[in-house]
């Protein structure tokens, strides 16, 4: 499986990061005549256990994902799409730019966050996971389809992110094409006032493409979650979707959720 993804993704290319940017994540354009291919290598990364169990646990098998690559420590899910892939973190935090979660070298890379700037239990202030703009649509490829509209945002207000303690629920309140700036780096999130300083950058957005359901932000609770990728159209810009933690469930026993089935 790694080896054709592998060879299905040559065509794919991944821009320089740049020191004070935010990891690139590719604008893949060139579409490869591995399509049909890498539609059905994608659709072996989909999680095969929809739900949780009654008792609440996680659908993951982390214990079984953990012994194939240590840096896996989570798993995103955006109900009602196709986005439901691993999250790793390396101390290298350029790494998964171009490797999977198998650690094979992949141009289309991992979903992933940065060690420098946050742990693996997400209770940072705010966390960032970054992932490629794939031309096919796996990882975060359809992120800006999906939520550039203000249906988009109704449709799809749920993230869940599952760790192997507990499950953790957040609602999107924005949606906008955004610098390259590094966030987490020019941001102090436990600071209420520049928390506010990077909200207020959000939502005064001018783009098309921008959309809000500021009710569904409170500067008075904690826990942000942004997923960054490229902008279609232009790779020195990102587009960011932004969520904010609503409930945390204790996670009972795992069932077990397998990628090579």
């Amino acid at each position: 499986m790694a080896a054709a993804l592998a060879v299905a993704m040559t065509a794919l290319s991944v821009p320089v990061q740049a020191v004070s940017a935010e990891p690139l994540a590719a604008n893949n354009e060139n579409v490869s005549f591995f399509d049909k291919l890498i539609d059905t290598i994608a659709s072996w990364f989909k999680k095969p256990n929809d739900k949780a169990d009654d008792s609440g646990g996680s659908p993951i098998d982390f214990e079984y994902y953990q012994k194939k690559n240590p840096d896996i420590y989570a798993w995103i899910e955006i109900p009602g799409t196709d986005i439901s892939y691993p999250v790793l973190q390396n101390k290298n935090d350029k790494y998964y730019l171009k490797r999977d979660w198998q650690k094979k070298k992949s141009t289309a890379g991992a979903l992933f966050t940065e060690s420098a700037y946050n742990g693996k239990d997400f209770s940072d202030p705010a966390t960032v996971i970054y992932g490629h703009r794939t031309i096919k649509g796996q990882l975060f490829g359809e992120l800006q389809k999906l939520y550039s509209s203000k249906q988009g945002l109704k449709d799809y207000n749920e993230i869940i992110i599952y760790l192997p303690d507990k499950t953790m629920h957040y609602k999107v309140f924005a949606a906008t094409p955004y610098s390259d700036v590094h966030i987490l780096h020019n941001y102090d999130f436990s600071s209420k006032r520049q928390t506010k300083l990077f909200i207020n950058s959000v939502f005064s957005s001018r783009s098309l493409d921008a959309n809000y359901i500021k009710d569904n932000y409170s500067s008075d609770k904690k826990g942000l979650l942004i997923l960054s990728c490229c902008l279609q159209g232009d790779n020195d810009k990102r587009f960011l979707v932004l969520a904010q933690l609503t409930k945390t469930e204790k996670s009972a026993k795992p069932e077990n959720a397998n990628l090579d089935k």
